[in-house]
């Protein structure tokens, strides 16, 4: 089981292993790479659009002879039913007892968290929050390396992998914003920050994009004003912003158990062996 090999060396060794050993190749996919070089606010829009690497050429084929297509959304799956007959979606999932921390917001703080491939999203959620500033007390706390305006209360710009869950908690987020500009590759995204937010309790704003599409416990916005209106909900009403936390947290339990879908994974990859 391997990601995508997108250069010759990997490819090579990987079709290899799979003649010489008589393996089963199953080849896990979480992006649409074969759009990556169509999206320049990707980071990977430049190795992508290099001729000389073939990395879409290599990705495509790599997803063509696997035995078995892992990918983290229904999207995902529609776009490569032209490729690959055998793909099975396996959900992102949050382990609680890995975000097993209490996250306690010191007041309203709204929160972001995410990659440095964020920055476009970040750009276009900033002004919004930098507007309700003039008339609202609240902080502005980030986990992420993105570019921040000089008005932001705390950046963590980096943590390692096992400490993420610690650090996101430690910053107390009241809300949680989800900002995702509308193309190619966040289409093909899982609702990861939301599972994230909501393994905490805390209620979640995000974009009116696919990957949030279908989740009950959220609030969608696509023009500013909806994303103002949300936000200044939340920070009115405590008794509200509780509930919406608790009933994402129950809804995530529920829809996104490792356990059932690590079942489904096992079974789909038993299955090549029958």
């Amino acid at each position: 089981m391997t990601t995508t090999p997108s250069d010759r060396e990997y490819l090579s060794l990987v079709l290899a292993m799979r003649e010489r050993g008589k393996c089963k190749l199953v080849v896990d996919v979480d992006d649409d790479l074969l759009s990556a070089h169509l999206e320049p606010t990707s980071p990977a829009y430049q190795p992508f659009n290099d001729a000389s690497r073939r990395l879409t050429e290599y990705s495509q084929f790599s997803m063509q002879v696997a035995d078995l297509l892992i990918v983290s959304t229904e999207y995902l799956k529609k776009k490569f039913s032209t490729i690959n007959k055998n793909i099975v979606v396996i959900n992102n999932c949050i382990d609680t007892d890995f975000f097993k921390y209490i996250n306690v917001p010191d007041k309203v703080t709204v929160g972001y968290a995410g990659s440095g491939s964020h920055q476009a999203d970040w750009n276009m959620i900033e002004p919004i929050l930098h507007k309700l500033r003039q008339n609202y007390d609240f902080k502005i706390k980030v986990l992420s390396p993105v570019q921040m305006g000089a008005s932001i209360d705390n950046q963590i710009k980096w943590t390692e992998f096992m400490k993420y869950p610690e650090y996101l908690t430690s910053l107390g987020f009241g809300i949680g914003l989800a900002p995702l500009k509308d193309n190619l590759m966040s289409r093909a995204k899982s609702n990861l920050r939301w599972l994230e937010y909501s393994a905490l309790k805390i209620p979640t704003v995000a974009s009116d994009v696919v990957p949030f599409r279908g989740i009950k416990n959220i609030l969608l916005a696509t023009e500013p004003e909806d994303w103002e209106r949300h936000l200044l909900r939340l920070m009115k009403e405590p008794d509200f912003r509780t509930e919406l936390g608790l009933n994402a947290y129950n809804e995530m339990k529920e829809n996104y158990d490792p356990r059932k879908w690590s079942r489904k994974l096992y079974y789909a990859i038993r299955g090549l062996y029958k």
